[in-house]
């Protein structure tokens, strides 16, 4: 959407580019509400254009979309929503092409509604242009803020949030805002160049101010100045003790504690296995975790992970890289699982942006611990990495828990091995030749011990979540599942769980596969190897669940493409978010047998259903990695249930299962994925 915003603020616009704006939101299935509100005002653009070109027909056409599309809404009160998304946005969480995208649709309705007053939303507008970097976006913002006499009551607003702080280092990053947004209008117009070197000197007395005021200004930029001198040990005590004398609130703590490990990271002076481990433990008890909305801490961790290899090569044990790749997989969605969640509680907003469940902090970890409490399995941690030449890598660390044994390796892909891993990413991957995947297999598995069946658990990144685990895992694996992170699975990996008797499911009697997939299970019933209930709508299946109790819930429905927020379930009686499907009363076994409803998800502070339905009390959770065959996956799910009802526990008539399917079918059947902590079954019932 911002791309199409972009193409419609050039001149001279073609009716190309107005068609393909068109073509482009006719494809879109079911977008959410807030994206509704941005659509919206895209084709009120488009409409307009079109008329003013003297193209009735498509401007007709954009209007007609417009109101399909719940664009219906009237301008003003569009305005009023987008000002409000993005009060409540913290712009080093969301995506920066997000950020532009709300803001333009906002400038856009505001045009359109002459009786909103323009000051409150230009200011919103730029201070979040200001907080996402977007210099152009910022002069596009002025340029169309209306008049000078909107600009004069924009710079009033700024110079007043000046004033109502209560610190000095709130003050001067209003101050610093100030200036910002000053130098763009005297850019724009060149009357205002006094104002702007006006604010220039309100920013040096508010920075004069902070340094005068007792709160530690001064460490923090001797930090600063350490850092640009390569000093990074005396950079690291100056962020530790800015830090320890400033009453901050957690994340500005946590981050100022980031920056400080990572200067000793830069200083070299973590170079051995004790070293390493008193850093991650450090970053434990620091709460890092706090400090995602400030730190890019993905790339931290990543960098953490490589320098724990690096250590490794020199040392006698992997556990420092274990202990790395552990704490950054908790960060990006693991902390989310944790033991005794039966239900998320949330509002009708809250059911748009689904819920912040990454509000735990991320727990110390042991190896060896984990692996006296789950003798049975062993772990595999992957991690992605560019080179600064733009090769492709791995991070793998492994640890198999019965003999407590570890391993880790780095890996920079070249050739063809390179162009594999590329392909082994998501839908693509079901191209891949057998000879192909077991080149990429044999890399990824290396360190795997090769003494008979193992239970296997791959905790990948972000990046790795939508490989074909089930495929590349060696054929002696009894079991695989991947995990947000091992913590996870320690937290809430059930004593014992056999097969699921008791079932429940939803299904769209339209798709081939669902139809297989509840012939199976009504086959099973008939049989009285089962309990088996069917539902048809979102209310009803509420209330089952509320009432009853049941080992598996299995959805067969349509999932439409979009990440996070966007991600919809189509029931036949309506979309549903996945926020309403954590409200429920999970049963331990959740079937989503839905397009992408087991994908990773790109948006910080955001959980993918896969996570979402572990956070929310159950405790394996099968779900589609990309846009999966119906018809394979309903074999794949029917062979599963047969198994389940002759014994076998669920994880392992899973993967039994799908090893018994023809290679063509393993290809497509390996985007359903096993997601979770498979429990320690027998084989008894529940």
């Amino acid at each position: 959407m911002t791309t199409l915003f972009q193409l419609l603020g050039k001149r001279p616009v073609y009716t190309a580019t107005l068609d393909h704006c068109l073509d482009v939101v006719s494809q879109l299935a079911n977008p959410a509400e807030i994206t509704q509100v941005v659509l919206g005002a895209l084709l009120g653009d488009v409409a307009a254009e079109y008329r003013r070109m003297g193209f009735d027909e498509g401007a007709d056409r954009a209007s007609s979309l417009e109101q399909s599309l719940g664009g219906a809404r009237r301008p003003d009160l569009r305005v009023l929503d987008l000002v409000s998304c993005l009060h409540n946005s913290s712009y080093g969480q969301v995506n920066a092409k997000v950020v532009e995208a709300v803001i333009r649709a906002m400038l856009s309705d505001l045009d359109r509604a002459p009786a909103v007053r323009r000051v409150k939303p230009v200011v919103t507008a730029l201070e979040a242009a200001n907080g996402a970097g977007n210099i152009a976006l910022l002069a596009t913002i002025v340029r169309r803020a209306g008049s000078t006499a909107v600009l004069d009551g924009v710079l009033e607003q700024l110079r007043h949030r000046i004033t109502e702080t209560r610190t000095a280092e709130d003050a001067l990053t209003q101050a610093t805002r100030l200036t910002n947004i000053a130098q763009v209008i005297a850019e724009f117009d060149p009357s205002y160049e006094a104002t702007w070197q006006e604010a220039q000197q309100t920013e040096l007395a508010a920075n004069a101010a902070l340094r005068n005021s007792g709160e530690g200004p001064n460490l923090f930029q001797a930090g600063i100045e350490a850092a640009q001198r390569g000093d990074w040990l005396k950079a690291a005590h100056y962020y530790e003790e800015f830090a320890r004398i400033r009453e901050f609130s957690p994340a500005m703590r946590a981050a100022m504690l980031v920056y400080a490990d990572a200067a000793r990271l830069n200083a070299d002076a973590v170079t051995d296995e004790d070293s390493m481990n008193r850093l991650v433990q450090r970053l434990v008890e620091n709460r890092v975790l706090q400090a995602r909305s400030i730190v890019d801490l993905p790339l931290f961790l990543t960098l953490l992970i490589a320098q724990s290899m690096a250590i490794h090569e020199n040392s006698a044990t992997a556990e420092p890289a274990l202990r790395a790749a552990e704490l950054a997989a908790e960060c990006r969605a693991g902390v989310a699982v944790q033991r005794g969640t039966r239900a998320i509680r949330t509002s009708e907003d809250e059911a748009v942006a689904l819920v912040d469940l990454l509000n735990h902090d991320a727990a110390a970890f042991s190896p060896s611990g984990l692996a006296a409490r789950h003798a049975d399995l062993v772990f595999l941690w992957v991690n992605t990495f560019t080179t600064e030449d733009d090769h492709n890598g791995l991070l793998l660390c492994g640890l198999d828990c019965a003999t407590g044994r570890t391993w880790a390796a780095k890996h920079v892909l070249t050739g063809e091995l390179a162009a594999i891993m590329v392909d082994a990413l998501g839908e693509t991957s079901i191209d891949l030749t057998e000879d192909q995947a077991a080149s990429l297999s044999r890399l990824l598995f290396a360190g795997m011990p090769d003494t008979g069946p193992v239970k296997l658990v791959v905790v990948p990144d972000a990046v790795a979540w939508i490989m074909p685990w089930n495929r590349l895992a060696p054929a002696t694996a009894l079991e695989v599942s991947t995990a947000p992170s091992a913590t996870a699975v320690d937290r809430t990996r059930a004593a014992s769980f056999g097969s699921p008797r008791r079932i429940i499911g939803l299904f769209d009697h339209d798709l081939p596969g669902a139809v297989l997939e509840r012939a199976a299970l009504l086959d099973l019933a008939s049989a009285d190897l089962i309990e088996f209930r069917e539902v048809h709508s979102y209310a009803e299946l509420a209330d089952e669940l509320a009432t009853n109790d049941y080992d598996l819930l299995t959805v067969a429905v349509h999932g439409t493409s979009n990440d996070g927020y966007e991600y919809r379930l189509l029931f036949p009686s309506g979309r549903t978010s996945p926020a309403a499907l954590f409200q429920l009363r999970l049963p331990p076994v959740v079937v989503l047998g839905c397009c992408w409803s087991g994908q990773s998800t790109e948006h910080p502070d955001m959980v993918a259903t896969s996570v979402g339905c572990l956070a929310a009390g159950a405790e394996l959770m099968v779900g589609g990695l990309w846009a999966i065959d119906d018809k394979v996956s309903g074999h794949l799910l029917a062979e599963v249930y047969r198994r389940c009802a002759s014994g076998t526990p669920f994880a392992q008539a899973f993967r039994t299962a799908y090893q018994h399917l023809s290679a063509e079918h393993r290809a497509e059947a390996a985007g359903v994925a096993l997601i979770g902590a498979p429990p320690t079954g027998d084989g008894t019932p529940s």
